[in-house]
This record gives C-alpha cells, sequence and structure tokens, in this order.
C-alpha cells in the first residue's frame, strides 16, 4: 500500500478505517 493515497483521507477518517491514528500507523 501507497501512503500517498492515504494522504486524501482526514487524520479522523483515517482513524476512523484503520483504527489507529496515521502517526502510529507509520511508525509499525
Amino acid at each position: 500500500m501507497r501512503y500517498q493515497k492515504l494522504n486524501r483521507f482526514s487524520d479522523s477518517e483515517f482513524q476512523r478505517l484503520v483504527g489507529v491514528p496515521r502517526p502510529v500507523f507509520s511508525e509499525m
């Protein structure tokens, strides 16, 4: 998965879809 595609989502949408905040997801 390319992280650039996720930039279209707001942080709230990203957290709702993935279940974790984006900074935490990036460190995983």
